[in-house]
């Protein structure tokens, strides 16, 4: 924690000089709030299926689109709005960009899977550890 802590500190010490948050502004005027108004299962299920759907951009708009409506009724399921104002940065309409090379928008659905690949091995090497019938030596 402290090496992670270290490793950035010089980019938490220039937010706070300049913002007054270490992580960055909150609010840009009254319109731009980058905070969420209110912490919630909602939101968090929103926002966490939102920022997963973003690394699966593609060419096919078609295909995007689709990808948009499932995440929509998914909303549904969990009785929210998917550009729920509380939980959703003012103005802005959630939507599944194309894939691009722009650092902006571009997702990354390698890495995305590599982090889901180490977590499933985190678990599974937990249980192999903790079976004494599993013989796992690592």
């Amino acid at each position: 924690m402290l090496i992670v802590l270290l490793i950035n500190l010089g980019h938490y010490w220039r937010n706070t000089s300049l913002y007054g948050f270490p992580l960055g502004p909150t609010q840009e005027g009254n319109q731009y709030k980058y905070l969420n108004e209110t912490i919630s299962f909602q939101g968090l299920a929103s926002n966490t299926i939102k920022n997963l759907a973003l690394h699966f951009g593609t060419p096919s708009r078609r295909f995007n689109l689709f990808t948009e409506n499932t995440l929509r009724e998914l909303h549904s399921f969990f009785n929210i709005q998917i550009n729920n104002p509380l939980f959703t940065m003012y103005g802005t309409e959630f939507h599944i960009p194309s894939l691009s090379n722009n650092e902006n928008l571009a997702g990354n659905p390698f890495h995305l899977l590599l982090i889901i690949l180490a977590f499933l091995f985190f678990i599974a090497s937990k249980k192999m550890r903790t079976n004494p019938e599993i013989k796992v030596y690592f």
